[in-house]
């Protein structure tokens, strides 16, 4: 009989500590949610007043006289995306399925550029945009349409 009381007083206390340790893991999983939030709220923040993003939106409004970004600006942009968003940056550029034309326009979409600052920069029209970021919602999501890409680059 007496071991039979000590099984059920130690079943009962380690119930009751796996409902603690439960809850505390539920906890746990809610404060980390909410680090990654803040997280990736200062990664926006640094990407948007990063130098060359800087440049890149001013090379967007399109002024006369204006250069076109060249192959160092390309390249520092993709560096600075590979560096704080390496999931994103992987996952264009991973298997080659994209074009230089679409990896740039994800890039492009992911910062929050419009089309027409897209369409400025690449040297193209705001509806072949559209058609790049469609063919890239494809190859990356499965998603036939354009007006998506946006939000599934930024669960990336």
């Amino acid at each position: 009989m007496g071991y039979a009381v000590i099984k059920t007083s130690t079943d009962s206390i380690i119930r009751e500590n796996q409902k603690e340790i439960d809850s505390l893991n539920q906890q746990l999983l809610v404060y980390r949610q909410k680090m990654e939030s803040l997280k990736r709220k200062d990664i926006e923040t640094a990407l948007q007043r990063s130098e060359t993003v800087l440049l890149f939106k001013d090379k967007a409004k399109g002024k006369k006289n204006q250069t076109a970004p060249d192959q160092t600006e390309w390249h520092a942009l993709a560096s600075l995306l590979e560096e704080h968003l390496p999931t994103f940056y992987t996952a264009i550029t991973q298997d080659g399925s994209l074009s230089e034309q679409e990896k740039r326009t994800c890039m492009l979409s992911r910062l929050k550029f419009s089309n027409g600052e897209i369409a400025i920069l690449l040297d193209t029209s705001p509806q072949r945009i559209t058609n790049v970021k469609k063919n890239s919602n494809c190859k990356l999501f499965g998603e036939e349409t354009a007006t998506s890409l946006n939000k599934n680059l930024m669960n990336l």
